[in-house]
């Protein structure tokens, strides 16, 4: 039997478990998120992130184009 490692989520401070050797079961297992948006992860942060953090991100990524769209040209960066 496979011990699965107790982590902190460095987002919000969370526990949860990760499953990393058994991705099937692991807690992100079917969080689906952008290739953009994994190259960000990736640059901020240096471990897992927990469920909830992984779920929220794609809506705060989404609202994030929503308002880039509707921001006149020239407050755009």
């Amino acid at each position: 039997m496979t011990k699965h490692e107790q982590k902190t989520c460095p987002r919000c401070a969370a526990a949860f478990e990760c499953k990393v050797n058994n991705p099937v079961h692991c807690q992100c297992a079917g969080i689906e998120l952008s290739e953009r948006l994994i190259d960000q992860l990736n640059a901020d942060w240096h471990d897992c992130l927990c469920a909830a953090c992984l779920q929220a991100l794609p809506k705060a990524d989404n609202q994030s184009d929503a308002n880039r769209e509707t921001e006149p040209p020239h407050h755009r960066r």
